[in-house]
């Protein structure tokens, strides 16, 4: 038998047999604490104005898919590609609670007034227990100006009704709008 086996045999071998169970537990315990489950996680959690410019990028490419898809539809038009410009990013609007205090002091011939106010943000909790902030209101991006190209450009009555359209469609004005005759 080897010496270092001999060593928790013998007299005295039982408390030495608990110390090395326990120190073979503690280092699993931190084993599994620190291991790395569910695959690789290399990337870094996105940062607010990465998300935000993903949300602006696709929000852009949702209006100008569906922008196409209205123009295709339309007389005169024929192939059409859109291009929209945004003027703003979006706007999210957080539910706060607000206190106000007024005190009023009297001297004299003399009053003062103290006006105080503090205004606090309100937490809701998700399902993993995370605190975020409540959402009262969010303001999408606003549209500055749309590009269309397409087969029927150059018709005059073809261009007056696809500004009208996207006019109304987007809430912006035809000097906003641009449309020309698509090459080919």
């Amino acid at each position: 038998m080897p010496r270092w086996l001999s060593a928790f045999t013998g007299e005295g071998g039982r408390k030495k047999r608990v110390w090395l169970l326990l120190g073979c537990g503690a280092f699993l315990c931190l084993l599994v604490a620190f291991w790395p489950f569910g695959g690789e996680e290399t990337s870094a959690t996105p940062t607010v104005s990465q998300t935000q410019d993903d949300f602006q990028e696709q929000y852009r490419q949702n209006l100008q898919a569906q922008v196409e898809e209205l123009l295709r539809e339309m007389d005169g038009v024929g192939q059409v590609k859109v291009y929209l410009t945004l003027s703003s990013t979006q706007q999210t609007q957080y539910q706060s609670d607000s206190t106000r205090q007024t005190d009023r002091t009297t001297g004299g011939e003399q009053s003062s007034y103290q006006d105080s106010a503090e205004e606090q943000v309100v937490l809701v909790e998700d399902d993993q227990g995370n605190a975020k902030a409540l959402v009262s209101s969010v303001t999408l991006p606003k549209v500055q100006g749309v590009a269309v190209i397409c087969d029927g450009g150059d018709s005059p009555t073809v261009q007056k009704n696809i500004s009208d359209a996207v006019s109304a469609l987007l809430d912006i004005g035809a000097s906003q709008i641009s449309i020309a005759r698509r090459a080919g």
